[in-house]
This record gives structure tokens, sequence and C-alpha cells, in this order.
């Protein structure tokens, strides 16, 4: 069986495995970067950012694997 998974569904679940590891991540826009919502812990470190033109999600992993 094969298990086909979007982008949204992606998006939401690194940002539900993120928020139960990292806490509430808040998101936010950059004037600089329009195209990106940067997706910040509570320290203002970012996480995670999501470019919705191109449809890329990056992930801080230094923060992460820490």
């Amino acid at each position: 069986m094969d298990i086909i998974v979007d982008r949204p569904q992606l998006v939401r679940a690194v940002l539900l495995y993120l928020n139960m590891n990292f806490g509430n991540l808040v998101p936010k826009k950059h004037k600089d970067n329009p195209d990106s919502v940067f997706y910040v812990n509570s320290d203002n470190e970012v996480m995670m950012e999501y470019d919705k033109k191109n449809g890329y999600v990056y992930t801080n992993y230094n923060q992460i694997w820490l």
C-alpha cells in the first residue's frame, strides 16, 4: 500500500512535531522576503521557513537536533 502525502499535510506534520517538542511556533513574515513564512519559537529563533513561491520547507536542523 502506498501512502500519498501532499505538501499541506507534510507542513502540518512538521509543525505538529515541532510544536510537540519545541513549544508553540508562531508564523511571522518579513518585509524583505514576502514569499516566505517563518515559524519562530518563544525565543524568536526561526525553526522553520515555508517558501510559498516554490513550495519548499526549510527547517533549522541545528536547533532541532540539539
